[in-house]
């Protein structure tokens, strides 16, 4: 309902494209996007905010049913006669699985999007702990990310992951040890 409302109130401003194999609506003209980035991007705690945002998505947080917490404004608690203002509720968010599969379990597609917008966002909010459990040494993505991706995605992925310099480029120190395939490895 909210979509068809967001079209029927903006024709002409919206334009549909395909991204990963899935419809995704963009803004028509460049200057609205530099509008909402100049609004929303202000300073880099809102930077990591609205990514952070975007990687619960993807990475299925509040989908498939799991509440979301929030807050009600001062207003709506008093119009609504509410105790509190913190609540929670189903977002009706979509499960983020790694592969769609059919009623018979066979796999129907790669979820190509979530291989692009997840590593992107979680670098992006910094949350590299998550990137490192849920993307780099996640054996599910990985094979999930080979098997859907040409062999020349397969060869970049494999030179990023055995290059130490995109913890360099981070700047990041890592001292954790991840299990991989039965094999623990320390990165220094």
């Amino acid at each position: 309902m909210c979509s068809y409302r967001v079209r029927s109130d903006l024709p002409g401003y919206l334009s549909d494209s395909e991204a990963d194999g899935v419809s995704v609506i963009n803004w028509y003209h460049r200057q609205f996007r530099d509008a909402a980035r100049d609004r929303y991007f202000k300073t880099d705690a809102d930077t990591v905010y609205f990514h952070s945002m975007m990687a619960d998505f993807f990475l299925g947080k509040y989908g498939g049913g799991n509440p979301k917490a929030f807050k009600f404004t001062e207003i709506q608690k008093h119009r609504f006669n509410l105790k509190s203002k913190e609540s929670e509720a189903d977002r009706q968010v979509p499960a983020m699985p790694l592969v769609f599969l059919t009623k018979d379990g066979k796999i129907s597609r790669y979820n190509l999007r979530k291989f692009g917008e997840l590593p992107y966002h979680l670098v992006r909010c910094r949350q590299f702990q998550d990137l490192f459990i849920n993307v780099l040494f996640n054996y599910q993505w990985l094979y999930a990310k080979m098997s859907a991706s040409p062999l020349q995605v397969v060869n970049w992925l494999l030179l990023v992951m055995c290059s130490r310099s995109i913890f360099k480029l981070f700047n990041i120190e890592i001292q954790s040890f991840y299990v991989f395939s039965k094999v623990k490895i320390k990165l220094l």
